[in-house]
Order: C-alpha cells, then structure tokens, then sequence
C-alpha cells in the first residue's frame, strides 16, 4: 500500500509541480553593419547600428557610439599608420525608431585602411526589464581600395 501512495504522490507532483521555470535575463545587444571583418566598404559609407530594444534617449546614447581609424590593414589590431594624430572619426549620428543609429563619417574614410564602429557599455534600454549594454562592441571593417 505505500508502495501505491508513494507513486501516486510522485506522479502527482510532476503533474503538478512542472518542470522549474528557468529566466534568462534580456539584456540590451547591438548588431553593426558593416559587420566585424567585411572589406571592400566604400570610403563614403554610413554604419548602422542595430539595438536590439529601444534606446532610453537617444542623445545620450551618442556620446556612446563612435567610430576610429585603426590604421592600415590588416585589421586585427590598431597600428594607426594612415591615420591622423587623433584616430577618432568626426560623425553625424541619427537615429530611427530609437533602435537603429545611422553613424555617418564628416568626410570621406580614407581608402584601404581599416576603421572600428563602437558601441560602449552601459547604454540602456527603454524598457525596465531588459538591462543594459553589458560591454563594449565593436566592428572593424576595411575601406576599399
């Protein structure tokens, strides 16, 4: 008899009970384009970066995007050659949606040189429950010849 009431118990707590519920924090991520590694991008190109939630504000947000001429290639590294004493890229940055950043370079990029779009940490999302960009990103692409 006990061997019953315990089975009973046991397959009416899996009935019950279910399997845990497992939640997986939603954290705020970015997808670029040009993506990491693309070559052959042309010298007057405009970056796009994809948040995968709505942005809080998207002026705050620019301070976070920027984009720096790495150098020459290959462009696994920053060696500067081919680049002004500040590697950094003047942009004009616009937004959609406050989820897509257009990064437009002030000038033409210089050809066949690698450049890096960036995104820095810690840009929120507009909604409360997806938290924040957790790191720096970056892509790293080079110009056409």
């Amino acid at each position: 008899m006990w061997r019953s009431l315990a089975s009973v118990l046991v397959l009416s707590c899996a009935a019950a009970c279910g399997d845990p519920e497992i939640v997986v924090p939603d954290v705020l991520s970015v997808t670029f384009l040009p993506p990491q590694g693309s070559i052959g991008i042309s010298t007057d190109m405009e970056a796009l970066v994809y948040f995968s939630h709505a942005i809080q504000t998207p002026t705050a947000v620019q301070g976070a995007l920027s984009m720096v001429c790495l150098g020459s290639p290959p462009c696994a590294a920053e060696n500067g050659q081919g680049c002004s004493a500040d590697p950094t890229v003047a942009t004009t940055i616009t937004f959609e949606l406050n989820q897509v950043a257009h990064v437009k370079p002030n000038q033409l990029l210089t050809a066949n040189t690698c450049y890096s779009i960036r995104a820095a940490a810690g840009v929120e999302a507009n909604d409360k429950n997806v938290g924040p960009l957790p790191v720096d990103f970056h892509s790293a692409f080079q110009t056409a010849p």
